[in-house]
C-alpha cells in the first residue's frame, strides 16, 4: 500500500470509528471515555475479522488495561484536529463530526454490499448505546475467548500479545472501498484549511472578485 492508498485508509478509519461511536453514544453530545471508545473498536473490529471483513484496518494487542489499538489513537487525533470531536472530561462529538458520521452510514455503511459492516456496528448499538458503564464493557471482553482459542481468554492474554488483526489480502470476503468522489470528501473534511480555501475561491468567484482569464 502506497502512501496514498495508506492515507485514505486512515480516513477511511477514522470516518467508520466516529460513525461507530456516535451510533453507540448513551448522550447525544458525549461519545464517552478514551475507555470505552477504544473497546468498542476493538468489538467492532474483532467481529468484522472474524467475519473476514476489511474495513477497520486495526491491529490490537493486549496492554494493562485491555486490548488497545495505535491505530485508534491516531484516529482521535485526526478527529479532534479536524473539529470532528473534542477531548474534555470525555469525548464530545461535534456538530461537524454529527453530520459526518449521519452521512457516512447513510451514504456508505447501508450499501447493500456492506451488510455485515451495518450489521456489526448495528448490534454493538442496540447493546451499549443505553449502557454507560466502563466496567461492564471491560468486564464482558475480558471474559472473551482469544479467536478461536478454546480455553483462553482476554483477560489472561500476555501483555503485549495480538488479539485481533485485520484479515490477510487474500482472506476478505467484503472490502469496504470508498468511491472517488467520497474520498475526495473525506480529503476535505479532514483537512479544514484546504476547505476553507475552496469556500474562500467559491465566494470570491461569486461575488465577481475572482475572474478566469
Amino acid at each position: 500500500m502506497d502512501q496514498y492508498q495508506r492515507h485514505d485508509a486512515d480516513l477511511v478509519n477514522a470516518s467508520l470509528l466516529l460513525t461507530l461511536w456516535e451510533r453507540c453514544a448513551v448522550d447525544e453530545d458525549e461519545l464517552g471515555s478514551r475507555t470505552r471508545l477504544m473497546k468498542l473498536a476493538f468489538l467492532a473490529s474483532r467481529e468484522l475479522s472474524e467475519c473476514s471483513v476489511f474495513a477497520l484496518n486495526l491491529e490490537f494487542h493486549q496492554w494493562r488495561h485491555g486490548p488497545s489499538s495505535p491505530g485508534v489513537l491516531d484516529a482521535w487525533r485526526r478527529l479532534q484536529r479536524s473539529g470532528h470531536m473534542l477531548e474534555e472530561e470525555v469525548w464530545e462529538i461535534t456538530d461537524r463530526g454529527k453530520r459526518l458520521a449521519a452521512d457516512f452510514y447513510s451514504d456508505v455503511v447501508c450499501k447493500e454490499e456492506y451488510g455485515p459492516i451495518r450489521t456489526a456496528i448495528d448490534e454493538l448499538a442496540s447493546t451499549w448505546a443505553t449502557i454507560d458503564d466502563d466496567r461492564a464493557l471491560c468486564a464482558s471482553i475480558s471474559g472473551m475467548q482469544i479467536g478461536n482459542n478454546e480455553t483462553g481468554r482476554i483477560g489472561e492474554a500476555d501483555q503485549l500479545s495480538t488479539l485481533v488483526a485485520p484479515p490477510a489480502s487474500g482472506l476478505p470476503l467484503i472490502r469496504l472501498e470508498t468511491e472517488s468522489a467520497w474520498v475526495e470528501t473525506l480529503a476535505l473534511e479532514f483537512n479544514p484549511s484546504d476547505q476553507a480555501g475552496i469556500q474562500r475561491a467559491v465566494e470570491d468567484f461569486r461575488a465577481g472578485r475572482f475572474r478566469v482569464a
